[in-house]
């Protein structure tokens, strides 16, 4: 893990003087505050305890989450200029709201979460329309989904879905995060219904794409058809539940969620185009791999070949690269037999999409890679008719515990990885 350029020790005091400038208190106040003295507080070294960590949390009004992570791997002084309320720029309450967007869509293409969270809230309080409103809320959907908090996710599509005075593609655009939100969680049949409520409403409608609105509703069905892929993709060697998604339907649906973003190329951002492409490329070439249509082998090379370049710098060309990552070790798992051969080809994979989760702080690709970890651990185990001894260590502990937290469906794997397991100190 990287550390940045100062120290866990030098960090944890930079928290110290921002809680006491944003309480405007004194260190021997804090302290107090923190139920220690003031010279206890300042011998903390570069591990302090989750007591102070969350003392800290209550005083600054961060989560002890986002405590954890400054102290542990660091971040800029832009962000910490964020969290107290000021930017470049001046204060947030300064800007106009369609420089907020505009901020929120830069932040986002950096990935700069604390910016685009400072100001997706910022959004909110000062939208004084029913579109602004619609927007903020939209916004604050994209941030939770960004953030591993699907369930924050789902809620803000809902609050979307239900506005009053809300255009169509508003509430389209809502399903599709619901739909979104309800695969990260696991519950496939809804996920399902909602991506089907999306397509239906606008299976015969036309669409003119040189229209800001229409295009809207173009993106949501495109993120609806896509939703559809990856249920496909979830669903392989798995007993099919009562949506029964079929291969062959999802297939069509991503296929033509492709044709979709290729037409809306001019409409919306180039980058967010080219990474839902990305994702949905690789969803077809496992889905290809079901069906037959091409060999698993083949469909490795060109995912291989998709993330061999270097990482771009936009944020959501970087994730897409992971979903690549993600598909590849899927198909590995599922249509390789086993062999020397698939566990490097699972290896290639997993360690990328790791590395490409850890870079940009993705809890969906975390999610999904520890999972596929598991199941290929449990094949290991029933290809070799014996138990293979997991190792894991505290980093480990804290990455399965937080995936646990922000993603029920994963609580049973992470509960069966943390007990029987050999953990190293």
């Amino acid at each position: 893990m990287k550390h940045g350029t100062t120290s866990r020790k030098d960090r944890l005091h930079q928290l110290f003087e921002l809680a006491r400038s944003y309480r405007n208190i004194t260190m021997t106040e804090l302290a107090a505050h923190m139920g220690r003295s003031p010279s206890n507080i300042l011998r903390q070294g570069d591990n302090p305890k989750l007591d102070l960590i969350i003392g800290l949390a209550t005083c600054l009004d961060w989560t002890t989450d986002e405590v954890a992570t400054f102290i542990w791997s660091g971040t800029t002084q832009r962000d910490i200029d964020i969290r107290n309320g000021t930017t470049a720029s001046g204060n947030l309450a300064d800007v106009p709201f369609e420089r907020l967007q505009e901020q929120a869509r830069q932040a986002r293409e950096e990935g700069c979460l604390a910016i685009l969270g400072r100001t997706v809230d910022q959004m909110s309080r000062t939208a004084s329309t029913v579109q602004e409103r619609a927007s903020a809320l939209l916004h604050h959907a994209i941030l939770a989904a960004i953030s591993g908090d699907p369930c924050d996710q789902e809620i803000a599509g809902q609050k979307l879905v239900r506005t009053d005075q809300l255009p169509d593609e508003f509430k389209l655009l809502g399903l599709a995060q619901i739909a979104q939100a309800k695969l990260s969680l696991g519950r496939l049949g809804d996920a399902n219904d909602h991506a089907k409520a999306v397509i239906r409403y606008t299976q015969d409608i036309v669409f003119d794409l040189n229209d800001d609105i229409n295009h809207s509703k173009c993106e949501a069905r495109a993120a609806a058809q896509e939703v559809r892929g990856h249920l496909a993709c979830r669903q392989l060697g798995r007993p099919i539940g009562r949506w029964n998604v079929n291969a062959e339907a999802c297939h069509r649906d991503t296929y033509q969620a492709v044709e979709w973003l290729e037409r809306s190329k001019g409409n919306a951002p180039s980058t967010d185009c080219e990474a839902s492409l990305i994702r949905c490329n690789s969803a077809l070439l496992e889905l290809d791999v079901s069906m037959e249509n091409i060999s698993a082998e083949k469909a490795l090379t060109s995912l291989r070949d998709e993330i061999s370049d270097d990482l771009p710098s936009n944020r959501e060309m970087i994730e897409s690269k992971g979903w690549a990552c993600v598909y590849g070790a899927d198909i590995a798992i599922r249509f390789l037999p086993f062999s020397e051969d698939q566990q490097r080809s699972v290896a290639v994979f997993s360690e990328k999409g790791f590395e490409i989760a850890e870079k940009i702080d993705c809890w969906q690709l975390r999610e999904r890679l520890l999972t596929l970890d598991y199941e290929g651990h449990k094949l290991l185990e029933a290809d070799s008719k014996t138990k293979v001894q997991r190792v894991i260590d505290d980093e480990d502990v804290r990455l399965i515990t937080s995936t646990m937290r922000r993603f029920p469906n994963f609580r049973p794997i992470g509960l069966d990885i943390l007990t029987d397991s050999e953990l190293i100190t």
